[in-house]
């Protein structure tokens, strides 16, 4: 993954007043950073959203993960093995057995 698209992305979603923005409009933001291959930004931003890095809103914007209600976390399953709970940046959260999915 490119670094430096990353770290523009990244940048821009920090603002504390970021509103979110389509992703050609985040593209342009991106392009002030300076030279930026088109096609290596669509593919950094398409692995940011897969790796949860970066959400995307109902209506197509691109925004922090959080702020659409993705967090990444890790699942510890009970001992009996019917729920368990997902612990993230953001809390730790019970999931019951008919979330679990075999996990």
């Amino acid at each position: 993954m490119n670094t430096k698209i990353k770290e523009a992305i990244l940048d821009i979603l920090a603002y504390d007043d970021y509103t979110p923005l389509t992703p050609s409009q985040l593209y342009m933001n991106v392009c002030t950073y300076g030279e930026i291959d088109e096609e290596e930004f669509w593919r950094v931003l398409y692995e940011m959203e897969q790796d949860y890095e970066v959400g995307i809103t109902k209506k197509g914007k691109i925004t922090r993960a959080r702020d659409v209600g993705v967090l990444k976390g890790e699942f510890s399953a009970s001992a009996r093995g019917d729920f368990g709970f997902v612990v993230t940046d953001g809390g730790d959260f019970f999931i019951p057995p008919k979330f679990t999915q075999g996990a």
